[in-house]
């Protein structure tokens, strides 16, 4: 195996493979400085904080039209915090959704 084109070959070989490698870590710090552009800096609510939720995935009679109603819905207190992300509220027995929202959710 000491042919001296397929040394070559493999020199070459790995010398673009490298290159792919580093591009393809170029574009990828490229595309998350992008996205963090857009982000939101990390909410952090405390226990009995009061926020609101939003009426974006909140399902309403079909007699109601989306456009004139609230876009957020009355301050609630942080029951707990349940991950990162998600936040338990406490919510009158009335209220016919699920009572864990999404940090994108409050406000």
């Amino acid at each position: 195996m000491n042919d001296p084109d397929f040394e070559a070959f493999l020199d070459q070989w790995k010398t673009k493979l490298e290159e792919a490698k580093s591009s393809l870590q170029q574009s990828k710090e490229r595309m998350a400085r992008y996205v963090n552009k857009k982000r939101r800096p990390d909410e952090d609510f405390q226990v009995r904080d009061l926020l609101l939720v939003s009426a974006r995935n909140i399902t309403l009679p079909q007699n109601i039209m989306h456009k004139f109603n609230h876009r957020y819905y009355d301050p609630y207190k942080v029951e707990k915090r349940i991950n990162e992300v998600t936040y338990c509220l406490e919510l009158p027995d009335n209220v016919q959704f699920h009572n864990a929202f999404h940090v994108s959710l409050l406000k």
